[in-house]
């Protein structure tokens, strides 16, 4: 669950409750919008964590130090992230994943649990860290 951010998994699931989409395209319009929710808050989560003075990031680029969460980090917390918010969205009942299987949220469930138990191995492994606010 912390690699998603809270905002955007409970934005995505008031957004089915409240709509209840009855047809299978805006299950996965709610979907779309919940994984576009989860890049944004992580963006601006790392904004927030990044932000900093002028004086202090002028001596960091004359240093050349890099930002605190750029490049392929960004690219694998995102993925990472993402990872988590589609094991969550297909464990939670009306998901969209019903129409390729109709076992998602036991599937979803399930995956949702082994990915919480790795999750924090993998991102130590490849040396990622949340940004932190």
């Amino acid at each position: 669950m912390k690699w998603i951010p809270s905002e955007a998994l409970g934005s995505y699931i008031a957004l089915v409750g409240v709509v209840a989409p009855e047809n299978d395209g805006g299950r996965w319009a709610l979907f779309v919008i919940g994984a576009a929710l989860v890049c944004m808050f992580l963006l601006l989560n790392v904004a927030l964590a990044n932000k900093q003075g002028a004086a202090e990031w002028l001596a960091q680029k004359k240093q050349g130090d890099p930002p605190k969460l750029a490049g392929w980090r960004l690219f694998g917390v995102l993925v990472l992230s993402l990872a988590s918010f589609v094991a969550w969205a297909c464990a939670l009942p009306g998901t969209p994943f019903l129409t390729l299987n109709p076992d998602a949220t036991q599937w979803g469930g399930g995956v949702a649990v082994v990915w919480s138990l790795l999750l924090p191995k993998v991102a130590e492994l490849l040396d990622l860290r949340l940004p932190s606010v």
